[in-house]
């Protein structure tokens, strides 16, 4: 038997069915056949292991392997064996490199296929999503006189049928099962009462249930879950304990429809007793399980508000989204507490724009609810706008407190408005009566350090009023460094390492300046200091969140198992910023900016100008996280791992990212925009990327000459599309 290779079968409009993965995701049932993904094709049968060819093809990769073994079957003849032609439709409609319509190929010029191939083939259809396939399939099937479908048949067409769209081909295989007989059959019999659940038809279900001759745990499942969608909670609770009689033991599917329909009943008592059964049966508490237990508790705000302020703490976007569609869908009024816990959440991860629209939405607001919108804008580089909320916070009548005024001086200083800064300081003692605390004065400090005003903020410090800790200290030592002010640099830092001697970067920073003064003695001094009191400098580190999991990085890391794409992916931005002719030679006011120092030995050195560099690249910049980001992010849009959620949501952690990297990433104009701008515009532009990341740089004040958004949007587009090929 030759199969044309060449000839191509026509191909049919799928029938499009939304409520089908609705009806799979509700069955929740283990020894029906399982759609989601394609199953194992092989098997153990004793002619398979005895027959080199068939052995051969039961580790088969491809179909190009499959080809040359069907070839050396027609050879041999095997093929016109019809259980040899089964295994070669098996693998077609069943591996992972399936192709259906070399499948069908095989089936129609096999001289008599057994049921078996018939019944593969019908289920490869339904697995890829082609009902309409396999029900002219089975239309054909049944044409052919001498064959007759099985018990294993109807299974897998019932369940394909378990929409209500196909209803009318549904009850007609109904009738076809019952002419047949196969009723009697446990699969048959569960997959008939799913169906009729499906269409609505409870009453028929119950009856097809009670005059079953069999009965197993699956169909116990399917009629108690029935009985919970239609609202038949006490319905249901009885059914439970009748299936406790027959000594049926209830499994997690069982547990979520009784515990479903305790939340329906509202009845607390009876929940906990289903609860203290879970524990001591030890039946995992899966997802939908532990949500159905939580149904039986409605949350109130309290608890919604505790939600959010965790998801705040842990940057966990897709859960604060989660929960405030939770709020709205149960009405659940949006008062002060709950409407600033929600600005709160998406402020600090990293959706500004949703938080300004919760905050407009808030029907009243306390002096909490504009403190957390001025800190959120604040937090990302929104100064101007921070100080606008907080005018019109006075103007309404409202006392700021001392976190409102960490807020304002914060967005001072990502501003760079040290005007503005010096006004709202002073008018916390004077206007206020608030006392500047530490935080404060660090961002005083920190404001005046970066516009280069140094003698103003050390004399800051030398007249608080309690002793200045490392971070006061600290954001005077690194201005002066950045700055080139060794004097009092060197004072700020020998204060600064009596306050905190055991940190490693204090005296990297130390000898950086040093050696930018070209004062080498000195640096050598700062060394040897460190090395004198055994401090050992921390290898850095930075992480990214990508579909809920961590990853954590470290210099030179290597470890990841997507780790040489990740290089790949810093290599080819590398380039393709020295294409747009983009050096890593900034001045201090970026470095200031993002609040890190630049390594001394990459200055001035083009990206990706040779191998050292990229070596020192590697080495130097803590930037892992970013290609990986990008390397995930790609795989997760290309899978469509996340459904039900718009695009995908990313937290970065880049406070210890390098500026000679991370301008070339984030965005540099006037306006400016930051890595995660970049992101949000390729997610208006195409609908598939949301992300969240925090930046220390201010676009309205550091401005570097580059690329401008567009470019930078495109080449992260370019990049994305080139790892995802």
């Amino acid at each position: 038997m030759l199969i044309p290779y060449v000839t191509k079968l026509r191909s049919r409009p799928s029938i499009s069915s939304p409520l089908f993965g609705l009806f799979v995701s509700y069955l929740h049932t283990s020894t029906l056949f399982r759609y989601a993904k394609p199953v194992n094709w092989n098997i153990t049968h004793s002619f398979v292991r005895n027959n080199p060819l068939l052995s051969l093809l039961e580790r088969c990769k491809s179909l190009h392997q499959l080809k040359q073994i069907q070839g050396q079957m027609v050879i041999t003849g095997l093929v016109d064996d019809s259980f040899a032609a089964s295994r070669l439709i098996a693998f077609c409609a069943l591996s992972e490199s399936r192709s259906l319509e070399y499948c069908m190929k095989i089936l129609y010029h096999t001289q008599e296929p057994n049921v078996f191939s018939w019944n593969v083939t019908m289920r490869g259809h339904v697995e890829s999503g082609d009902i309409e396939g396999a029900l002219l399939l089975y239309k054909r099937m049944m044409r052919c006189g001498s064959l007759k479908p099985d018990s294993h048949t109807y299974p897998l067409l019932l369940k394909a049928c378990s929409c209500p769209s196909l209803n009318c081909v549904g009850l007609t295989i109904l009738g076809h099962v019952l002419k047949f007989g196969f009723q009697i059959y446990l699969f048959v019999h569960n997959a008939l009462i799913s169906m009729l659940l499906s269409y609505g038809h409870l009453e028929a279900a119950y009856d097809m249930f009670n005059k079953g001759c069999v009965r197993d745990l699956v169909t116990w499942n399917s009629i108690i879950t029935g009985f919970v969608r239609r609202g038949l909670a006490n319905e249901a609770v009885k059914l439970y304990r009748e299936m406790e009689a027959e000594k049926v033991k209830p499994d997690e599917i069982t547990m979520i429809g009784v515990v479903s329909s305790c939340s329906q009943l509202q009845d607390l008592n009876l929940g906990r007793e289903f609860h203290r059964y879970i524990e001591e049966h030890g039946i995992e508490l899966s997802v939908p399980l532990t949500n159905a237990l939580m149904d039986i508790i409605e949350p109130d705000k309290v608890t919604m508000v505790n939600c959010l302020c965790a998801c705040s703490q842990l940057g966990a976007l897709d859960v604060g989204i989660w929960i405030h569609h939770y709020i709205e869908r149960h009405n659940l009024s949006l008062d002060v507490a709950m409407g600033t816990a929600l600005v709160d959440m998406y402020a600090k991860c990293g959706n500004i724009a949703k938080a300004v629209q919760v905050f407009e939405e808030i029907p009243q607001r306390n002096c909490l609810t504009w403190t957390s919108i001025i800190c959120g804008l604040a937090l990302h580089g929104n100064a101007r706008d921070a100080l606008s909320y907080f005018s019109k916070m006075i103007h309404i009548g409202l006392m700021p407190d001392e976190i409102t005024f960490l807020g304002v001086l914060s967005a001072c200083c990502h501003g760079g408005l040290v005007g503005e800064g010096r006004k709202y300081f002073s008018q916390m003692s004077s206007k206020f009566n608030i006392s500047p605390k530490l935080k404060h004065y660090s961002c005083m400090v920190d404001l005046l350090g970066r516009a280069g005003h140094l003698e103003e903020a050390e004399d800051l410090i030398k007249n608080m009023p309690m002793a200045p800790d490392a971070a006061v200290l600290g954001a005077l030592f690194f201005a002066c460094r950045v700055h080139g002010n060794v004097l009092i640099g060197e004072r700020t830092a020998f204060r600064l390492l009596e306050v905190d001697p055991h940190d490693s970067g204090n005296y990297v920073l130390l000898a950086s300046m040093y050696s930018e003064a070209k004062m080498w003695k000195e640096a050598r001094s700062a060394r040897k200091m460190m090395e004198d009191r055994g401090v050992e400098k921390t290898p850095g580190c930075s992480s990214i969140e990508i579909n809920g999991i961590v990853h954590g990085f470290i210099v030179r890391d290597a470890s990841h198992p997507l780790s040489e794409r990740i290089y790949e992916c810093l290599v080819s931005l590398a380039k393709q910023l020295e294409l747009l002719g983009f050096t890593s030679n900034f001045p201090g006011e970026l470095v200031r900016a993002l609040g890190v120092v630049a390594c001394p030995s990459l200055l001035g050195v083009p990206l990706g100008h040779n191998s050292s560099f990229l070596h020192g690249l590697h080495l130097h910049l803590l930037v892992l996280g970013r290609p990986f980001g990008v390397v995930a992010q790609t795989r997760q849009l290309k899978k469509k791992l996340r459904q039900g959620v718009k695009g995908v949501y990313i937290s970065i952690d880049v406070d210890c990212l390098d500026p000679a990297f991370a301008p070339g990433v984030s965005h540099i104009e006037p306006r400016g925009l930051s890595f995660r701008d970049v992101l949000n515009i390729l997610h208006n532009l195409e609908g598939d990327v949301v992300a969240t990341d925090v930046v220390e740089f201010n676009p309205q004040r550091d401005t570097v000459d580059g690329m401008t958004a567009m470019v930078a949007a495109k080449l992260v587009r370019e990049l994305s599309a080139k790892i995802a090929k």
